[in-house]
């Protein structure tokens, strides 16, 4: 049962193909080194964090395939892994990224930006902390505002769990723990 898993707090390994096939089946091959640096980058760098972001993003995109949504405006609507909407985000964004997404907002669609963005959001919401605790439901809500899709959610995290070689006792992934 996926609310069993617990992960390990090793320090950071890139995961590979088979462990992002075996997670996102329909994920495209071009994902995996811009996840790999965003991961790195934003210090998702335990397989108990690399689970809990994973399963949100391959849900967040539909396994990668998905990085641009309908609505929210034509120039600024919601683009990349984690969805980045509206002018301010983007100029926040842009401003630590140091790439102009103001400018060009598609960029936000491009993987190597899809991924990073990500990343970037997961470290302004301090998902890390919550991945550490397990506390997907905290997740979730932090990145849906609900808990929509929460046990596809939890499949992902699931199959995240198993290709990272997490165990499976008690006291993983638990809804609201913080």
């Amino acid at each position: 049962m996926a609310d069993s898993l617990v992960c390990s707090a090793g320090s950071y390994r890139a995961i590979t193909m088979a462990q992002l096939r075996a997670i996102a089946p329909h994920a495209p091959d071009s994902a995996l080194d811009p996840l790999n640096a965003a991961m790195a980058h934003w210090g998702i760098s335990t397989s108990r964090r690399q689970a809990a972001f994973l399963a949100q993003v391959m849900f967040e995109c539909n396994q990668g395939r998905d990085l641009v949504e309908p609505g929210d405006g034509p120039r600024f609507r919601g683009r990349g892994a984690i969805q980045l909407t509206g002018r301010t985000n983007y100029t926040r964004a842009a401003g630590v990224l140091g790439v102009d997404l103001v400018a060009h907002p598609e960029w936000a669609a491009d993987l190597r930006w899809a991924y990073e963005i990500a990343g970037l959001y997961w470290t302004w919401h301090d998902l890390n902390d919550a991945a550490d605790d397990g506390d997907m439901e905290h997740i979730t809500r932090a990145i849906n505002g609900g808990l929509h899709g929460y046990q596809v959610r939890m499949e992902f995290y699931a199959r995240a769990a198993r290709a990272l070689g997490c165990a499976e006792e008690s006291g993983g992934a638990r809804p609201g723990q913080r």
